[in-house]
């Protein structure tokens, strides 16, 4: 057994509870001396650095020049925490193997997850940015800033394993939940997992890491919304924006009535010809609106960016919608096809005037026209789930763009 000029062992089989136990009976007495594993069952470079006043568990890299310490051991830990301490510093012997035969991964041991996405989002700006829409790169946006960094923006590469990105995706799920009791959170969690996927993926082709870990985890499975309105949901709900309609109309801008005119408007453009909310009438543009040939539509560029004059979509508007469109309030020279309250930029969204229609007035509508009917009618509002613990199925908006309408 390997001994040091004063007489203390400093070769063991493998590094037990009881050789902790030596080392903390044997001090050292000035400079730290080391017990190195080396028997059959050793890790290969995994040892103890003896201090006067504690005992670390470790390794020696660089030449023997720097010391990674992995945990300050003691005779009251337990073998299980043992065990894994030592299995951990055979992780980092392991990674230091891979780094000598690739030199990069030293970098990607480094690197933390915030300056990925800061290398990311930049080549994105530079290499893919022209051909896309500027949403996309605020969709990223959000995600990385709202989900990602704050939840593992600090951690190094290596840190992130396939069960830090399974634990990842279920706080996301639960923090949407917390902030929107109606919703379940996957699809968020789900996008979060593609922009996780996509950074580790360039990481692991500059040759940071060895795997991507956001690779081998399987999305949540989400349900395609399967519901539509009846013809007796749609009746409640015109009669509903009629009556908000004019309540807006009276109000002034001062009052800020919420829901607001162009909202409700919006909202009516949706049922009447099914367009998709966000990319095709809330980020639009009254350039994209053509009345040539006596034909009302919009030419709608492709969600992910003008790609070109013959490569967009018609989304033909009809009587009633041209003339709801003509009607939605602008400011002098706003090129928007539905302005918001912030000056030149657009309404951002319509959930919650979709959700003030039905949660507060069409349910109600439908519950005294059932009360009036000796017939139970045949209403998805009546069953539906328009508030935290309800049963029955949730009526986005996107269910105005389903058959049967």
């Amino acid at each position: 057994m390997g001994r040091s000029s004063a007489g203390r062992r400093t070769a063991f089989p493998r590094i037990t509870l009881d050789v902790v136990r030596y080392a903390c009976e044997h001090p050292a007495e000035a400079s730290p001396y080391y017990i190195r594993e080396s028997g059959r069952d050793a890790i290969k470079g995994c040892m103890l650095r003896v201090h006067r006043r504690a005992v670390e568990l470790g390794t020696r890299y660089a030449k023997g020049t720097r010391w990674h310490r992995i945990a300050v051991v003691d005779v009251h830990m337990s073998i299980e925490e043992l065990e894994d301490a030592r299995l951990k510093v055979r992780q980092f012997i392991r990674s230091l193997e891979d780094e000598e035969e690739e030199p990069s991964l030293a970098e990607g041991r480094r690197k933390a997850v915030r300056e990925l996405w800061e290398i990311r989002r930049a080549e994105f700006l530079r290499k893919r940015s022209v051909k896309r829409s500027p949403r996309t790169l605020e969709f990223y946006d959000y995600l990385w800033n709202t989900h990602l960094l704050p939840i593992v923006g600090d951690l190094r590469l290596r840190q992130v394993t396939t069960s830090r990105v399974e634990a990842l995706l279920e706080e996301v799920a639960g923090r949407v939940q917390a902030s929107r009791p109606w919703a379940e959170g996957r699809h968020t969690a789900n996008h979060v997992l593609n922009q996780g996927r996509m950074a580790f993926e360039a990481a692991r082709r500059k040759g940071w890491i060895l795997r991507n870990p956001f690779a081998e985890v399987e999305p949540f499975e989400v349900e395609a919304a399967q519901v539509y309105l009846r013809d007796i949901d749609l009746t409640a709900v015109g009669q509903v924006l009629r009556e908000m309609e004019a309540q807006a109309a009276a109000s002034t801008s001062a009052s800020r009535h919420v829901p607001g005119l162009g909202s409700l408007l919006a909202l009516r453009v949706v049922i009447y010809t099914g367009c998709g909310h966000r990319e095709e009438l809330l980020y639009g543009s009254t350039s994209w609106l053509f009345q040539d040939f006596g034909v009302p539509r919009l030419e709608v560029p492709r969600a992910k960016g003008d790609r070109g004059d013959r490569h967009g979509r018609f989304l033909y508007l009809g009587p009633h919608g041209l003339d709801i469109l003509s009607r939605i309030p602008r400011p002098a020279g706003s090129t928007l096809l539905v302005p918001g309250r912030e000056p030149g930029k657009p309404l951002y969204r319509l959930n919650e005037t979709w959700a003030a229609i039905l949660i507060l007035r069409a349910r109600a509508i439908l519950r005294e026209w059932q009360d009036q009917d000796s017939e139970s009618l045949d209403s998805v509002i009546l069953k539906a789930r328009l508030v935290s613990g309800e049963t029955g199925e949730r009526i986005p908006v996107k269910a105005l763009r389903k058959e049967g309408v």
